[in-house]
Protein backbone atom coordinates (compact mmCIF):
# COMPACT_ATOMS: atom_id res chain seq x y z
CA UNK A 1 0.00 0.00 0.00
CA UNK A 2 3.16 2.43 1.16
CA UNK A 3 4.60 1.88 -2.21
CA UNK A 4 1.14 2.52 -4.23
CA UNK A 5 0.70 5.59 -2.58
CA UNK A 6 4.38 6.78 -2.94
CA UNK A 7 3.53 6.00 -7.01
CA UNK A 8 0.16 7.67 -6.89
CA UNK A 9 2.63 10.59 -5.11
CA UNK A 10 4.80 10.31 -8.29
CA UNK A 11 2.40 10.27 -11.16
CA UNK A 12 0.59 13.38 -9.67
CA UNK A 13 3.61 15.40 -10.00
CA UNK A 14 4.59 14.26 -13.00
CA UNK A 15 1.11 15.14 -14.32
CA UNK A 16 1.29 18.68 -12.82
CA UNK A 17 4.97 19.10 -14.47
CA UNK A 18 3.62 17.91 -17.71
CA UNK A 19 0.63 19.38 -18.31
CA UNK A 20 0.22 22.75 -20.37
CA UNK A 21 1.00 25.37 -16.80
CA UNK A 22 4.20 22.74 -16.23
CA UNK A 23 7.58 22.42 -17.52
CA UNK A 24 6.76 23.16 -20.91
CA UNK A 25 5.08 26.70 -20.23
CA UNK A 26 7.99 27.34 -18.00
CA UNK A 27 10.71 26.39 -21.30
CA UNK A 28 8.52 28.81 -23.42
CA UNK A 29 8.63 31.69 -20.49
CA UNK A 30 12.40 31.36 -20.20
CA UNK A 31 12.75 31.42 -23.60
CA UNK A 32 10.59 34.06 -24.84
CA UNK A 33 12.11 36.46 -21.70
CA UNK A 34 14.85 35.79 -23.22
CA UNK A 35 14.29 36.60 -26.89
CA UNK A 36 12.44 39.78 -25.62
CA UNK A 37 15.42 40.97 -23.27
CA UNK A 38 17.36 40.61 -26.21
CA UNK A 39 15.22 42.83 -28.72
CA UNK A 40 15.37 45.01 -25.71
CA UNK A 41 19.42 45.47 -25.27
CA UNK A 42 19.55 45.97 -29.41
CA UNK A 43 16.94 48.05 -29.64
CA UNK A 44 19.08 50.23 -27.30
CA UNK A 45 21.87 49.97 -28.85
CA UNK A 46 20.47 51.10 -32.00
CA UNK A 47 18.89 54.13 -30.15
CA UNK A 48 15.30 52.35 -29.79
CA UNK A 49 12.70 51.03 -27.81
CA UNK A 50 11.87 47.35 -29.54
CA UNK A 51 9.84 45.04 -27.83
CA UNK A 52 6.81 42.61 -28.37
CA UNK A 53 2.97 44.02 -28.12
CA UNK A 54 1.50 42.02 -25.33
CA UNK A 55 -1.55 41.27 -26.83
CA UNK A 56 -0.35 39.69 -30.26
CA UNK A 57 3.36 39.43 -29.77
CA UNK A 58 4.04 41.87 -32.99
CA UNK A 59 7.19 43.87 -32.47
CA UNK A 60 6.85 47.56 -31.72
CA UNK A 61 9.16 50.49 -32.47
CA UNK A 62 9.02 53.23 -29.71
CA UNK A 63 5.98 52.01 -29.26
CA UNK A 64 4.39 51.92 -32.55
CA UNK A 65 3.70 48.74 -34.57
CA UNK A 66 5.88 47.65 -37.20
CA UNK A 67 3.25 48.96 -40.27
CA UNK A 68 3.88 52.66 -39.04
CA UNK A 69 7.33 52.83 -38.76
CA UNK A 70 9.50 54.52 -41.13
CA UNK A 71 12.07 52.41 -43.74
CA UNK A 72 15.22 53.21 -41.03
CA UNK A 73 12.94 52.38 -37.94
CA UNK A 74 11.46 48.37 -39.41
CA UNK A 75 15.12 47.75 -40.40
CA UNK A 76 16.45 48.54 -37.11
CA UNK A 77 13.22 46.36 -35.72
CA UNK A 78 14.34 43.47 -38.07
CA UNK A 79 18.12 43.39 -37.18
CA UNK A 80 16.86 43.44 -33.72
CA UNK A 81 14.61 40.13 -34.19
CA UNK A 82 17.61 38.44 -36.60
CA UNK A 83 19.97 39.25 -33.95
CA UNK A 84 17.97 37.91 -31.15
CA UNK A 85 17.37 34.51 -33.04
CA UNK A 86 20.80 34.14 -33.77
CA UNK A 87 22.04 35.06 -30.51
CA UNK A 88 19.64 32.45 -28.59
CA UNK A 89 20.60 30.07 -31.72
CA UNK A 90 24.22 30.14 -31.31
CA UNK A 91 24.95 31.28 -34.37
CA UNK A 92 28.36 31.91 -34.83
CA UNK A 93 27.93 34.77 -37.79
CA UNK A 94 25.17 37.56 -38.28
CA UNK A 95 24.63 38.74 -41.94
CA UNK A 96 23.25 42.12 -41.88
CA UNK A 97 21.93 43.70 -45.77
CA UNK A 98 21.17 46.88 -46.77
CA UNK A 99 22.81 48.83 -44.22
CA UNK A 100 22.51 52.02 -46.52
CA UNK A 101 19.19 52.51 -45.01
CA UNK A 102 20.54 54.48 -42.02
CA UNK A 103 21.00 58.01 -42.08
CA UNK A 104 23.86 59.84 -41.11
CA UNK A 105 22.88 60.45 -37.53
CA UNK A 106 21.72 56.51 -36.68
CA UNK A 107 25.58 54.98 -38.40
CA UNK A 108 27.13 55.93 -35.01
CA UNK A 109 24.64 53.98 -32.96
CA UNK A 110 24.79 51.37 -35.61
CA UNK A 111 28.47 51.26 -35.20
CA UNK A 112 28.35 51.12 -31.36
CA UNK A 113 25.83 48.48 -31.66
CA UNK A 114 28.13 46.72 -33.97
CA UNK A 115 31.02 47.27 -31.63
CA UNK A 116 29.21 46.23 -28.59
CA UNK A 117 27.49 43.09 -29.90
CA UNK A 118 31.10 42.26 -31.92
CA UNK A 119 32.01 39.52 -29.23
CA UNK A 120 28.78 37.33 -29.40
CA UNK A 121 29.42 36.61 -33.15
CA UNK A 122 32.96 35.11 -34.68
CA UNK A 123 31.77 37.50 -37.63
CA UNK A 124 29.70 40.15 -38.58
CA UNK A 125 29.39 40.84 -42.02
CA UNK A 126 27.36 44.37 -43.07
CA UNK A 127 26.37 45.07 -46.62
CA UNK A 128 25.36 48.34 -47.88
CA UNK A 129 24.79 49.29 -51.39
CA UNK A 130 25.72 53.14 -51.91
CA UNK A 131 29.35 54.43 -50.88
CA UNK A 132 28.38 57.21 -49.06
CA UNK A 133 27.34 55.17 -46.18
CA UNK A 134 29.92 52.85 -46.03
CA UNK A 135 31.82 55.45 -44.44
CA UNK A 136 31.12 54.28 -40.77
CA UNK A 137 33.80 53.69 -38.93
CA UNK A 138 34.23 50.88 -37.29
CA UNK A 139 36.91 49.57 -34.90
CA UNK A 140 36.95 46.02 -34.33
CA UNK A 141 38.69 43.19 -35.98
CA UNK A 142 35.75 40.88 -36.47
CA UNK A 143 33.45 43.43 -37.96
CA UNK A 144 33.67 43.61 -41.52
CA UNK A 145 31.96 45.92 -44.00
CA UNK A 146 31.06 45.15 -47.19
CA UNK A 147 29.74 47.26 -50.25
CA UNK A 148 27.39 46.51 -53.04
CA UNK A 149 28.68 48.08 -56.54
CA UNK A 150 27.76 47.56 -59.73
CA UNK A 151 26.82 43.69 -58.88
CA UNK A 152 29.64 43.36 -57.33
CA UNK A 153 30.87 42.54 -53.29
CA UNK A 154 33.98 44.41 -52.38
CA UNK A 155 35.24 44.67 -48.64
CA UNK A 156 35.53 48.70 -47.53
Amino acid sequence: MKEAKERIEIYDRLDGALEPSGIRSAMMQDGMKRFVDRLALTGKALGAEIRLSDADYLPMFNRRPYQLCSRSEQWRMQLAIEDAIAFLAHVPYLVIDEASVLDYDLRSAFGGYLVGMGDDYEKIFVFVTETDHAQTPIDHPDIQLWRVESGKVKPI
